[in-house]
């Protein structure tokens, strides 16, 4: 995970400070320092408010530092979408849905998809070690497919190459169950050449 959040963290912060510079020369001073101004003060705002059982040091903290990238982020857009359309626009929405903090978002909501009888099961918790995940020929098919669907999501927040190992040998393993209990099920999915976390059990 920290090197994923590094990577990213590079490719926005560099994008981001040509899109400001950009922003600064094609906009009228004015216009840009309100269009920050109200970033910043929507995002303090929001951080404020999500924030309200905090310390008033960690409260101030969070909000200032939210409240600046806020800015930082609206005049990039500016710039982003002045430059290059709606391309520009696509860009930014396709950088906020591959950051972390919306990578780790989705696991929580896929972890809490699942029934609680199904969780009480062979199921693994959000985050845990895959490890404690249990043997595949022991899920139902509906925890095959969950468990499948969620460990291509830890794949990409593995915080370590062992740990990456782990959930590679984990998802061969899951293949091998699926394989062994439908294989001609199991053929019409490989021949869609499906997304690493699509549901085998759709097709």
């Amino acid at each position: 995970m920290k090197l994923y959040l590094g990577v990213w963290l590079t490719i926005a912060i560099s994008l981001g400070a040509v899109c400001v510079v950009y922003a600064v020369v094609v906009f009228p001073i004015g216009l840009v320092i309100t269009a920050a101004f109200c970033g910043a003060m929507t995002a303090g705002t929001a951080a404020a408010l999500a924030s309200a059982d905090s310390t008033e040091r960690q409260l101030w903290g969070r909000c200032l530092r939210i409240a600046r990238n806020g800015a930082g982020i609206v005049v990039a857009a500016m710039g982003m979408v002045y430059g290059s359309g709606w391309s520009g626009l696509l860009l930014i929405l396709l950088m906020a849905a591959a950051s972390p903090a919306t990578l780790r978002w989705a696991a929580r909501r896929l972890g809490s998809s699942i029934s609680p009888a199904d969780r009480a099961g062979a199921v693994p918790q959000v985050g845990s070690s895959c490890l404690a995940w249990g043997s595949p020929a022991l899920m139902t098919d509906h925890q095959l497919s969950f468990t499948w669907r969620l460990s291509w999501l830890q794949v990409g927040l593995a915080n370590s190459p062992r740990e990456l190992l782990q959930l590679v040998e984990h998802r061969s393993a899951l293949l091998d169950e699926m394989h062994q209990r439908d294989p001609e099920g199991f053929g019409r999915w490989l021949l869609t050449v499906p997304h690493p976390a699509s549901d085998p059990y759709r097709i």
